[in-house]
């Protein structure tokens, strides 16, 4: 197992973490015959063993300027940017966002290279984002990790035309691992933001709404509850539920989904 320390004080606030194969000479063999020397290199006793392993890389990510690493919203902002840059080194031929500048939305179809290959990026695999905000370090792994499902080709033409690729399950994955851990718990506050404050109106309808809705099922004991707890939350008598914004949380940018 290989161990990173944790980067210094510094103005780099996300880095990606990284995967890269290496070969590692290990022990070694005596050699009995030419068949077991390098032919291009002189005879030798003895041959090492090699092994393939995995080395661990921190890469530094120039994220936006402006992005303040206090901030609730740091880590949705660097995950939204992180993903709008992967969309755009695919090379879109289609428009498909109003990101896009406007001069590429009209873009004829005649005007594109249909015979640049698509192929596996070159070089080490990611497997997450470590960002630096005011509180510490945080990992979030589906901004930067993808499963490979389809071939490279296909992933890579899914990108040009605009479909649904692959990197949309990351975004959701990405999305509810956030969400599960900004969710405030049963009677604590909401972290990173503050929730917002009491609904009336938001309590009261939906009380109303369930007790119409057990009417028209013949119930008779619920319906009379709610209702009278709707008409304390307007006297004032009881506190209305409190209302979880997902911006108080932390996210101003949703993926496709949203």
């Amino acid at each position: 197992m290989t161990c990173l320390d944790l980067p210094g004080p510094g103005e780099t606030l996300a880095w990606r973490v990284d995967l890269e194969g290496k070969d590692e000479l290990f022990g070694h063999e005596n050699s009995y015959g030419d068949i077991c020397v390098y032919p291009c290199e002189a005879p030798v006793g003895t041959a090492p063993f090699v092994r393939e392993a995995v080395d661990v890389l921190l890469t530094p990510i120039p994220v936006p300027s402006g992005l303040d690493p206090a901030a609730s919203a740091f880590r949705n902002r660097v995950a939204s940017w992180y993903f709008e840059q992967e969309r755009l080194a695919g090379d879109p031929v289609i428009a498909a966002s109003d990101r896009d500048p406007v001069a590429g939305q009209g873009r004829p179809m005649t005007g594109v290279d249909w015979a640049a290959p698509t192929g596996p990026a070159p070089g080490p695999v990611g497997i997450g984002l470590l960002l630096r905000t005011a509180g510490g370090f945080v990992l979030d792994v589906w901004a930067a990790r993808r499963d490979r499902v389809q071939t490279p080709p296909e992933t890579g033409w899914m990108g040009r035309l605009a479909m649904r690729p692959p990197v949309f399950i990351a975004q959701l994955l990405q999305f509810q691992d956030q969400l599960g851990s900004a969710w405030p718990d049963p009677g604590g506050p909401a972290t990173p933001g503050t929730p917002v404050g009491t609904s009336v109106r938001s309590d009261v309808s939906d009380q109303l709404t369930e007790a119409l809705r057990l009417m028209q099922t013949r119930k008779l004991r619920e319906p009379t509850d709610l209702l009278e707890s709707a008409l304390a939350v307007l006297r004032g008598d009881k506190p209305a539920v409190s209302v979880t914004s997902l911006v108080d949380l932390g996210f101003e940018d949703l993926p496709p989904a949203g």
